[in-house]
């Protein structure tokens, strides 16, 4: 029976344990050393070890004997354990001396107390610790997303009110236009009007200007001995009264034309203000301040879609943490596990162990050995571990604050505006933006196809350079190929073939080969350059890029707006590395016709995150 107790005892850890027979048991009682560290393994002493590894496995020393099975479960242990208490019971209930009684305890208590229970703790720490870094990990990327979301509506907010102020300032600017133009057919017709009355006036002028002489009533004969003064009384009255008429005619005549010149100078005058009115930018104030907060809303878009773009990513990220921490949650609240993640599995392991100790101490104690003694014994004892901090802080981190990851969409600034040209195409609209939380989709649809595989590193040359990987691009227009979109276009034409004309063999550029911009002057405009590009379509977001522009001169070589290459560095190769920010979807590359003398040619372009 003590043979059968042990055996069983060394299932728990799978030694073998030898003990001499019944009747030699209190000779050998003295030389058994009580020392947890050592028992006998297969006839060699060897050291207990218990090793609780990262993937929550129990390993232990091994034998010949015992090579196929290098693994213990907590499942399988409970069996031992349970097989271990229905023998230690089946044993007490039969008549033992003190001293074996003494001997089993002092045996089998130790390995309990100072080897089983030690491995549920660190089973536990080791569930416990792969959790608290998942954890640590998802509280992180909570940080960042919301931080994200933070950026991510002070840019939508900062760019729909820079769009609304733009719709104002195009109203405002617009009814300016038509308030001169108002005025201006008023004064048009005040013009008209004073220049009609200054004519009519001027008319009358004509017309008074003219005075005409009547003959004086004489006598044909005159008897001065009849007639002493001949009638010259008379005459005289006649004259003087044709005098006075001719006086009043001349003054109407002088008044009619100083009104005409008064009024032909007030019309000329009134036309001109008309016409200088006008003529002149009244609206100019409000023109400049319409036009500035248009490029300055237009300058906003770019940064507002990026800020929402990573915010979306962040999004994905914790969401993808959040799904790693429940899928080792489902693992620690699962049974018969082959590992030591479950936690049930823990529990009834540690309430089987309380029990077997009960029962150990109660024989040595010479106590009661019921079930039910035991059982009491035992829950006196409880679990001493819980996840229930991590419940918590998970809850924490799930909020709606805090993003729970069922959102199916984000609200920023709540609203969005559709711009034109003229105040009556603008348009308010209440938005939130559908959003994806599978990392393999973007989380937004205004942040473009899916990201590339980086890095990416383009050649132009008529093949590939020896010993390189990469892409090596034909010179075609820009257009997919596969699941990229990269190519050339003329001033935003993508129906262009650079590559007959253009592309140069491995012994130029260095030995990269290179694609000479429009080597035969095709795009312009006249006698305009006009700029040719060289783009690939990208996610938005910060990228790490190097350009090699190895021929000639390259001072007016431009990727994604900024001169790459140092001022006087022409007829030297220019390959520099920098931090560039995507936000209209595609990385640009920048150059002009050969002729033009800007950016001659492009060798390789390098793209990282």
């Amino acid at each position: 029976q003590v043979s059968g107790l042990l055996s069983a005892t060394s299932r728990v850890r799978k030694p073998h344990l030898w003990f001499p027979p019944p009747d030699k048991f209190c000779q050998f009682r003295s030389s058994i050393t009580m020392r947890t560290a050592g028992v006998l393994w297969g006839g060699v002493v060897a050291k207990i070890q218990m090793h609780v590894g990262l993937t929550g496995t129990i390993d232990r020393p091994t034998t010949a004997a015992d090579s196929t099975n290098q693994t213990s479960s907590v499942s399988q242990r409970m069996h031992t354990l349970s097989t271990l208490q229905k023998r230690a019971t089946e044993l007490m209930q039969s008549s033992l001396s003190p001293d074996a009684k003494s001997v089993i305890v002092d045996v089998l208590l130790p390995v309990v107390t100072d080897e089983i229970l030690p491995s549920i703790d660190k089973e536990f720490a080791t569930a416990q610790g792969q959790l608290k870094t998942l954890v640590d990990e998802l509280e992180a990327a909570t940080t960042k997303a919301v931080s994200l979301k933070s950026t991510a509506v002070s840019q939508d907010t900062t760019l729909v009110a820079n769009q609304e102020a733009w719709h104002d300032l195009l109203a405002a600017y617009e009814q300016c236009e038509t308030n001169k133009a108002t005025t201006c057919d008023e004064k048009n017709k005040q013009c008209a009007d004073k220049h009609v009355a200054a004519q009519t006036k001027c008319g009358e002028v004509e017309s008074g200007a003219t005075i005409e002489f009547s003959k004086l009533c004489l006598p044909e004969t005159c008897n001065v001995k009849t007639n002493p003064t001949c009638g010259m009384q008379g005459v005289q009255l006649e004259a003087e009264s044709w005098l006075a008429a001719a006086k009043d005619k001349i003054e109407a005549f002088q008044l009619l034309e100083t009104e005409c010149i008064g009024m032909t100078d007030d019309a000329m005058a009134t036309c001109e203000d008309s016409e200088v009115y006008c003529n002149a930018n009244q609206c100019s104030n409000e023109k400049t301040a319409y036009e500035q907060k248009k490029e300055e809303a237009l300058q906003s878009e770019g940064p507002a879609l990026l800020a929402k773009c990573e915010f979306g990513y962040a999004v994905q990220d914790k969401c993808a943490d959040l799904s790693e921490v429940h899928a080792l949650i489902n693992q620690i609240n699962s049974t018969n596990r082959q590992d030591a993640l479950s936690e049930p599995d823990r529990i009834a392991e540690f309430d089987a162990v309380q029990r077997l100790i009960c029962l150990l101490q109660a024989l040595h104690d010479e106590g009661d050995l019921s079930q039910n003694a035991t059982a009491a014994c035992a829950s006196q004892t409880p679990y001493p571990h819980t996840f229930d901090y991590f419940d918590q802080r998970i809850a924490d981190l799930t909020t709606t604050d805090n993003i729970t990851c069922n959102e199916t969409a984000f609200t920023l600034s709540g609203y969005e505006w559709t711009v034109g040209d003229t105040p009556g195409e603008f348009a308010k609209t209440q938005v939130s933006y559908p959003f994806t939380v599978d990392p393999a989709s973007q989380p937004f649809v205004a942040c473009g196809p899916p990201a590339p595989s980086l890095p990416l590193t383009f050649y132009y040359g008529t093949e590939m350079p020896s010993g390189k990987e990469g892409i090596l691009d034909v010179g075609a227009g820009f257009q997919a190929h596969g699941e990229l979109s990269y190519g050339w276009d003329c001033n935003g034409d993508a129906n262009v073939d650079y590559s007959g004309c253009c592309r140069r063999g491995l012994d130029r550029g260095g030995g990269l080969g290179m694609n000479i911009f429009d080597r035969f002057n095709t795009c312009k405009s006249g006698e305009e350059y006009l700029p040719v590009h060289w783009s690939v379509q990208l996610p938005n977001g910060e990228y790490t890029v190097t350009v090699n522009f190895p021929e000639a001169w390259h001072e007016g070589c431009i990727v994604e707006g900024e001169h790459w290459c140092e001022a006087g560095s022409n007829w030297q190769k220019c390959e520099a590395t920098k931090k560039i920010t995507v936000t209209d979807g595609k990385l640009t590359v920048k150059g002009f016709g050969h002729d033009s003398g800007q950016c001659h040619s492009m060798g390789m372009v390098r793209i990282e995150k």
